[in-house]
C-alpha cells in the first residue's frame, strides 16, 4: 500500500511537471490563482509550498484561500525565473508549477524577434529625423521633424522599456533607463507644446523684420543678414 502511494506521488510530479505553465508578472503581492481542477478543494483547506527558481524555500506550508473554483495566494515574486510549488489538501495532492517574467507574459522567439526589429526600425527612423532637422533651413521643416523625432524618441524609450520587460535585455537597470526616459518625454510634451508656440511666434518676429527692412529698400541678403544679426539663434527662418 505505501509503495502504491509512493508511486502515485511520483505519478502527479510528472503530469505536473509536463503541464501547461502559468506566467506571472514580477513584483510584490502577486496573487497565484489556481483552479480547483488541479487539486481537490472542496473542503476549502488547501495548503501551498512554493520554491523559488534556485530551489529554496520561498513559501512552507501556508493555508491557501478559496474563491469560487480556484485557490488563492498572495506572495511576492521578487526573482524571475521558474518556480515549483506542492498542494495538499486532506485528501488529495498536486504540483503547480509556474514562471515570472516582468511583464507577465510567456516570452516566445517570434514575440522577441518581432519587439526588436520594430525598436530598430524606430531607432533608424530617429536618426533619419534628426539628420534632416539639422540639415534643412526652411523653419517648417525644421519644426515637423522636431516633433516627429520627439514622437519617434517616446516610441523608441517605450519600445526599449518593453524589450527590457519582456527579459531581452540583460540586467533591469537598462529597463528601468528606459521607463523612466519614456515618462520623462511624455511629460516634457507639455512644456514642449508651449515651446513650439514660442518659438512660432519668435519666426513670426524674425521674418516680420526681414519683410520690414526689404520694404525699406535693403536687398534680401542684407535684409537677413541685419536680422540673424538682430535675433539671432539657431532656429533662424527665411
Amino acid at each position: 500500500m505505501q509503495h502504491k502511494v509512493f508511486l502515485m506521488m511520483f505519478v502527479i510530479l510528472i503530469i505536473g511537471s509536463v503541464a501547461a505553465q502559468d506566467y506571472y508578472p514580477q513584483g510584490s503581492g502577486v496573487d497565484l490563482r489556481i483552479s480547483c481542477d488541479l487539486v481537490n478543494c472542496s473542503d476549502g483547506n488547501v495548503n501551498i509550498t512554493v520554491l523559488n527558481p534556485n530551489n529554496t524555500l520561498l513559501v512552507d506550508n501556508q493555508t491557501t484561500t478559496k474563491y469560487n473554483e480556484y485557490i488563492l495566494y498572495n506572495l511576492n515574486l521578487v526573482t524571475a525565473g521558474s518556480y515549483s510549488s506542492f498542494l495538499a489538501s486532506d485528501n488529495d495532492y498536486a504540483t503547480y508549477d509556474f514562471v515570472v517574467t516582468e511583464s507577465g507574459v510567456e516570452i516566445t522567439e517570434a514575440s522577441s524577434k518581432l519587439t526588436i526589429g520594430l525598436l530598430a526600425i524606430l531607432v533608424l527612423l530617429l536618426f533619419a529625423s534628426l539628420f534632416v532637422m539639422f540639415k534643412v533651413e526652411n523653419y517648417i521643416v525644421k519644426f515637423t521633424f522636431y516633433w516627429l523625432s520627439h514622437i519617434l524618441l517616446i516610441l523608441v524609450t517605450f519600445t526599449g522599456w518593453q524589450v527590457g520587460v519582456e527579459g531581452l535585455l540583460i540586467g533591469t537597470a537598462i529597463t528601468g533607463i528606459f521607463r523612466i526616459l519614456f515618462w520623462i518625454l511624455v511629460v516634457a510634451v507639455i512644456p514642449m507644446v508651449l515651446l513650439s508656440m514660442t518659438w512660432i511666434f519668435y519666426i513670426h518676429l524674425y521674418n516680420e523684420n526681414i519683410e520690414k527692412l526689404m520694404e525699406k529698400g535693403e536687398d534680401p541678403e542684407t535684409a537677413f543678414a541685419l536680422t540673424k544679426k538682430k535675433y539671432g539663434g539657431w532656429f533662424s527662418g527665411r
